[in-house]
């Protein structure tokens, strides 16, 4: 058992395979010797309370067995999450064993952040980095990318407040973006425009068509950082914000896009994209946006080695 494995105390035996697994990822990226093995994370099941939390009637030899299986479990994910993530690469870890090895430039990796993202929160970075506005940079890359990149003329736009580039207020943050979309004509006014910020609205992307008619591929997306993400699969709803802050609804309606860093259980998959729409959790992010402009790449790894050394050493 590692030092780091000890300080970084595992999920409840309770919890969700994809939570283990991220224990496992992340005492292999703050350990000195880079890995993480099933034995390490059977030996911190077993040595803490959540040994207890085991069913009465699983336990066998305090919960060895359990702690086994919900081991392996963990390491299969961990599998699961490389192929999930496309090119080699991508994912920041190898497989030695029974134990997963994290790569020497793994803080300079998009999974790695968006890792750390999930488990520390926006607020964990440097006090002079808007986390929010970090993770809705680097969703723009992969929705950029999803949607055919620079070749197929593909544009974003961070339209989350506080916006950094798009104007500050509201209305006039609409009347860009109707401009830069042609389409929508600007902003409709309501008896709530004046206090609206974003309207849940973070990041459009669209694929421009060549004679600039409107109807084209649109779509808009919301950022979720926190454990309450669940809470927000459902809070933008794209035809009727058209319908609400747009002189000229759009005709074909955008596609809903919902950035996470975090990894969903496979079994409830289904249930959040019905709900969210297209959603880019933390291996879709790392597949999409696993290349970054050297900027934001600078950008990226800062905030992860600031979190690597105040969390995990």
């Amino acid at each position: 058992m590692t030092a780091t494995a000890v300080n970084l105390a595992p999920p409840a035996a309770t919890a969700s395979a994809e939570l283990h697994a991220d224990w496992l990822e992340l005492v292999a990226i703050g350990d000195g010797d880079r890995q993480a093995s099933i034995e390490d994370l059977i030996s911190a099941l077993r040595t803490t309370s959540s040994s207890e939390e085991l069913p009465e009637e699983r336990l066998v030899d305090r919960g060895s067995e359990q702690a086994q299986s919900i081991a392996e479990s963990a390491m299969s994910l961990a599998e699961e999450r490389c192929q999930a993530v496309g090119r080699r690469g991508n994912y920041p870890f190898t497989f030695e064993g029974q134990a997963l090895v994290s790569s020497r430039t793994a803080a300079r990796n998009t999974y790695v952040y968006l890792l750390l993202l999930s488990k520390y929160g926006e607020d964990a970075g440097p006090k002079d980095v808007n986390g929010a506005s970090l993770f809705e940079d680097v969703a723009a890359v992969a929705v950029k990318n999803y949607l055919g990149g620079q070749r197929a003329g593909a544009e974003t736009y961070n339209f989350g407040f506080p916006r950094r580039i798009a104007p500050r207020g509201f209305e006039d943050a609409v009347r860009d973006l109707c401009s830069k979309l042609g389409e929508g004509i600007g902003p409709r006014s309501r008896p709530t425009t004046q206090s609206q910020k974003d309207a849940k609205l973070d990041l459009v992307a669209w694929v421009p068509m060549p004679d600039a008619r409107s109807g084209k591929v649109i779509g808009f997306g919301q950022c979720a950082t926190g454990n309450n993400w669940k809470e927000k699969v459902s809070e933008l709803q794209s035809t009727a914000w058209c319908k609400l802050w747009l002189l000229d609804p759009l005709p074909v309606d955008p596609v809903r896009f919902f950035f996470i860093p975090h990894r969903i259980t496979g079994s409830e998959w289904s249930q959040h994209t019905i709900n969210a729409g297209v959603i880019f959790d933390r291996c879709r992010l790392a597949a999409y946006a696993s290349v970054l402009d050297r900027e934001l790449r600078e950008r990226v790894s800062a905030w992860s080695n600031y979190v690597i050394n105040e969390r995990l050493r």
